[in-house]
């Protein structure tokens, strides 16, 4: 992760560096610092904030997040139309063998 940061950071920064070229004009206005100024840019140097934001831009991508459904079982219905199709008869083991199965599938995908 360290060197995603690292990539973005340099990115940002070349970029900034391209800017400061195609406007010259503001060459002399960026030199400009007023106390506040120079007191913002000690304490974002101290706590790395810059970092921190660039890491959570990364860690913060809705595209990637963990989402876990809910199980759901079989109904009765959905049940006796399986027994029907596989000639099953169909009866009390039927319910405890797609418990054991349902039981199996749920171990397997953590749930």
């Amino acid at each position: 992760m360290t060197s995603e940061i690292e990539r973005v950071n340099k990115a940002f920064d070349a970029e900034y560096e391209r800017w400061k070229k195609e406007n010259p004009e503001w060459k002399e206005f960026s030199k400009m610092k007023t106390p506040e100024d120079e007191k913002f840019e000690r304490i974002e140097a101290e706590s790395g904030w810059r970092k921190r934001q660039v890491q959570a831009r990364i860690e913060d991508d809705d595209d990637i997040q963990d989402y876990k459904r809910p199980w759901v079982g079989l109904t009765e219905a959905e049940i006796k139309t399986l027994s029907e199709k596989w000639k099953i008869i169909f009866g009390s083991y039927v319910f405890e063998f797609v418990e054991e199965i349902e039981s199996m599938l749920k171990s397997k995908n953590n749930g």
